[in-house]
C-alpha cells in the first residue's frame, strides 16, 4: 500500500476498523464494513484494481464478487490460502 501511495496511487482499504485503528497512511481511503453482510459501502464505487483477500469463508469471496462484479475495473483478484481466483 505504501508503494502504491508514494507511486501517486489512489488506495482504498475496506474493513471493519477495529484492528490497529490508526495505522491506515493518512493518504488512503478506508470503507468501513464487515464481510458478514455489510458490504454497502462497496457499492457504487469504481476501482481499476481489486484485491480481495477474504482468508477465512468461500461464501466472503462469492457475496464480494456479486457487488464488485457491477462496478467497472480492469482486474479484480481474490485470493486466499488455498486458492486464487482471476475474474
Amino acid at each position: 500500500m505504501k508503494y502504491a501511495l508514494s507511486r501517486g496511487h489512489k488506495v482504498t482499504v475496506f474493513n471493519r476498523g477495529r484492528t490497529h485503528p490508526g495505522e491506515l497512511p493518512k493518504e488512503a481511503e478506508q470503507l468501513i464494513g464487515d464481510r458478514n453482510g455489510q458490504l454497502d459501502a462497496l457499492k457504487g464505487r469504481k476501482w481499476d484494481v481489486c484485491i480481495d483477500i477474504p482468508t477465512t469463508l468461500p461464501v466472503w469471496v462469492r457475496d464480494a464478487a456479486q457487488i464488485l462484479e457491477r462496478q467497472r475495473r480492469s482486474l479484480c483478484v481474490h485470493f486466499d490460502h488455498l486458492r486464487f481466483f482471476r475474474h
